[in-house]
């Protein structure tokens, strides 16, 4: 899931996957957070994917969840905030990206052998 945030976008995933020992420490002595919170809170908050924003912003849990994955995810992008001051920005400046869907035939190989009709395979080579 990706957020934008005053017009830069901010990788969830990636802010909870390469979180660091340090900053697992600050959620637990500075918010009470555990990684265990943290995993349940990040499960919680899948329940909103595709979801308008102010769905998720009516749940006080998952409120509580946003903030963490965006202050997360701004950790990640390199940004030196406070939980406070990374969800210190005006909800007009807030979006959900929405997912893109897959290109019709993305999944296929461009390499793969096309498949070959039935005409074609039945006839002798020249």
């Amino acid at each position: 899931m990706i957020f934008i945030i005053e017009g830069k976008e901010y990788d969830i995933e990636a802010g909870l996957a390469k979180v660091t020992l340090h900053t697992l420490f600050e959620l637990k002595v500075k918010h009470g957070i555990s990684a265990k919170d943290l995993q349940e809170m990040a499960q919680y908050l899948q329940k909103f994917d595709g979801q308008d924003a102010t769905v998720l912003m009516n749940d006080k849990t998952a409120l509580r969840a946003l903030m963490i994955v965006i202050w997360l995810a701004r950790k990640h992008a390199g940004e030196k905030v406070s939980l406070e001051e990374a969800n210190s920005f005006s909800m007009d400046a807030f979006f959900i990206k929405p997912e893109e869907e897959p290109l019709a035939g993305a999944d296929e190989d461009p390499k793969a052998t096309p498949p070959v009709s039935e005409a074609a395979a039945a006839e002798p080579p020249a």
